[in-house]
């Protein structure tokens, strides 16, 4: 195999694994979107506390993977990422219900990280 076709194979590499993450990044904040808009509105969350915190604790790190898998992208990759799919819209989408859940629960560091890693996956995503 000569040098161009390896560097191609790299390249298509490289573009089908962000696009991977880009997905997976879509998927998070979906699903931590909807964890959130309900958290402390239904009924049956409140009767769960501890088994909520574990869930809040487990989108949270979700939330912070993303971010360390976003800042160690290059530029191309972030730019690939911000491009194929509209992030900050996602971040933004998944902020308010997060600022919602926070608004009930103001002490919690769990909620503060969730929203400093967001606040971070958009810097990066719109910069």
């Amino acid at each position: 195999m000569n040098k161009a076709s390896a560097g191609v194979d790299d390249a298509a590499k490289t573009v089908e694994a962000t696009i991977k993450i880009a997905e997976k990044m879509v998927d998070t904040l979906d699903t931590t979107k909807e964890f959130f808009k309900n958290l402390f509105t239904d009924p049956e969350n409140k009767k769960k506390k501890k088994e909520l915190e574990a869930r809040v604790e487990e989108q949270t790190k979700k939330i912070e993977e993303l971010a360390i898998k976003l800042e160690k992208l290059d530029e191309t990759q972030s730019e690939a990422i911000s491009r194929f799919v509209n992030i900050s819209k996602k971040v933004h989408e998944t902020m308010g219900p997060l600022m919602i859940a926070f608004s009930y629960d103001p002490t919690s560091e769990t909620l503060k990280r969730a929203i400093q890693n967001l606040t971070k996956i958009k810097s990066i995503t719109e910069s």
